[in-house]
């Protein structure tokens, strides 16, 4: 039943490795037109995959720690930035031509998430003693630091208006942007919140936590519109399907889960080998990128592909 509602989705999904990676992947983004795959890690090391092609494009070297988070900007194809353990931000530009990266800064905590304003001109940085660092990317500096005595994990700009949502323990707070001023409070989980994501059109966001629970929330009005448990431990992480129609969340749990957003029905369940670290959609494809903690084999870590690997099965 759930196999030929996902099929009926993407007739052709097949399944592709990218190995390179020598140790765990812990962040996968797409950039904005879905040609390149971002990926770093346990190995310190940036690489940037040709997904077309199924090749490694690029590698970069700058960090001396875990990358945690690697996130392209909104607006442009070539620039991204990324984040780690070292305490160091890095902006790359690969129209530069150069492996080396365009600007630099240090926090004053381990890094583990970020995120981008919707018009490119900011981002967010988060570590593990909860500073949460605004930078002024054109600058390339640090231009306010807030610290939370609740546990921060992931936070983003909504698309459909002025606001920026950030989980706080088993809460969610929506500030306004740029004033930062409290604008709602929510308790949404029994649990800490650890994972939030948009729909494109800003209108839904999905968390998920330590309670194993998965949710949908309308925006404008913050009402839950679904909730389910069908997973027995925490949700590492969770994506939205350019469409809209499916949501991915991984899980200590030998598979990932993918649900219908209209319902939180369950279309189909992916087996994988090991913990999920991280799931993206591809931004115009029915395609899903993840990786796991299964074992390292000789070649090295896999991140896989599945659904319309090629653009011919769109």
């Amino acid at each position: 039943m759930s196999s030929a509602v996902w099929s009926k989705s993407c007739p052709k999904a097949t399944s592709e490795e990218l190995v390179g990676h020598t140790r765990k992947v812990h962040c996968l983004s797409w950039n904005p037109t879905g040609a390149l795959l971002g990926s770093g890690g346990v190995d310190c090391v940036v690489r940037i995959w040709d997904v077309d092609k199924l090749q490694q494009k690029v590698e970069l070297k700058e960090h001396t720690s875990s990358i945690e988070q690697l996130k392209w900007d909104p607006t442009a194809a070539a620039c991204f930035i990324s984040a780690s353990l070292d305490r160091k931000v890095v902006l790359w530009d690969l129209r530069s031509r150069s492996t080396e990266p365009v600007a630099s800064l240090e926090t004053q905590g381990d890094n583990i998430n970020l995120a981008w304003s919707e018009d490119g001109m900011y981002c967010a940085v988060g570590d593990k003693d909860d500073n949460l660092y605004f930078i002024d990317v054109r600058k390339f500096k640090v231009f306010e630091r807030l610290q939370f005595t609740e546990e921060v994990n992931e936070f983003k700009w909504c698309p459909s208006g002025p606001f920026f949502f950030m989980t706080l323990g088993k809460e969610v707070s929506v500030l306004r942007w740029p004033s930062m001023e409290q604008h709602f409070r929510l308790q949404v989980h029994a649990d800490r919140c650890y994972c939030l994501e948009f729909d494109r059109s800003g209108h839904y966001f999905a968390l998920g936590g330590a309670d194993s629970v998965i949710s949908l929330w309308e925006t404008e009005y913050m009402l839950c519109t679904w909730a389910v448990d069908r997973l027995e431990y925490p949700i590492r992480t969770i994506s939205f399907s350019h469409d809209g129609q499916f949501i991915a969340a991984g899980s200590e749990d030998s598979v990932i889960d993918i649900s219908d957003v209209t319902s939180g029905t369950s279309l189909f369940a992916l087996g994988v080998k090991g913990a999920t670290n991280v799931v993206s959609w591809h931004p115009s494809r029915h395609l899903l990128a993840y990786a796991t903690e299964e074992e390292y084999s000789r070649e090295g870590v896999a991140i896989h592909l599945y659904g319309a690997v090629s653009k011919d099965s769109v």
